[in-house]
C-alpha cells in the first residue's frame, strides 16, 4: 500500500525537516498529530496543491503539506 508523503514549509522545517510518510486512511489532522506538531498552531494543510480542512481524510499517494501560517495586523 503506498503511504502518504508529509513535508514542511515556513518555520515548520524546524519540526519536520525532512520529507515523511505515514499510512493513508486517516485525517488531516490525525496525521498532524501523529508528528507532535499540534493542531493548536497556525498550520494550512495542502492535499496534492489543494486547501483542505483537517477533517480530510488522506488517501494512500497523497501528498501533504504543512505550512505555517502567519498573520499581522
Amino acid at each position: 500500500m503506498e503511504n502518504v508523503t508529509i513535508s514542511a514549509f515556513g518555520m515548520l522545517k524546524v519540526y519536520l525537516p525532512t520529507e515523511l510518510t505515514v499510512a493513508p486512511n486517516q485525517t488531516v489532522g490525525q496525521a498532524v498529530e501523529s508528528l507532535q506538531l499540534g493542531t493548536n498552531e497556525a498550520i494550512i494543510s495542502v492535499v496534492n496543491g489543494r486547501v483542505v480542512g483537517w477533517n480530510y481524510e488522506l488517501k494512500a499517494g497523497d501528498r501533504l503539506e504543512l505550512v505555517q501560517g502567519i498573520g499581522g495586523g
